[in-house]
């Protein structure tokens, strides 16, 4: 029992490590949110409203569509400031500087629709 003391206390401590790195991580907006905004967007593939409904973002959505979905990004990056982006792409980052145990996501934009979504563990 005495040799669990430590083990714990290093975790309480990485804890609270990580906890004073984070501020706010990602918050999706509510399922209310995202249904009002399908219903005031009448041309929605069905694919796309589906998508949104379950928080999820998906190939072809808009920046808009995105926002609705997930919110604003923690991070954009656009072409004009990276060497690494061909021109007319963007990529939005979300949870980049937050919780470690959290998973990245990102997002690459051509030519303002999402061209793919990738989730990265840290």
């Amino acid at each position: 029992m005495m040799r669990l003391q430590p083990l714990f206390s290093i975790l309480l401590i990485l804890d609270l490590i990580c906890a004073g790195c984070a501020s706010v991580p990602m918050s999706k907006p509510s399922l209310a949110s995202r249904q009002q905004y399908i219903e005031s967007n009448g041309s929605i593939s069905f694919e796309i409203k589906q998508a949104m409904i379950e928080g999820k973002v998906i190939k072809g959505m808009t920046k808009e569509q995105v926002i609705a979905a997930w919110g604003k990004p923690s991070e954009v990056l656009t072409w004009e400031a990276s060497k690494s982006l061909a021109e007319g792409e963007e990529s939005w980052w979300y949870n980049r500087y937050f919780n470690i145990f959290q998973p990245i996501f990102y997002i690459n934009f051509k030519n303002s629709i999402v061209q793919y979504v990738e989730e990265i563990y840290k």
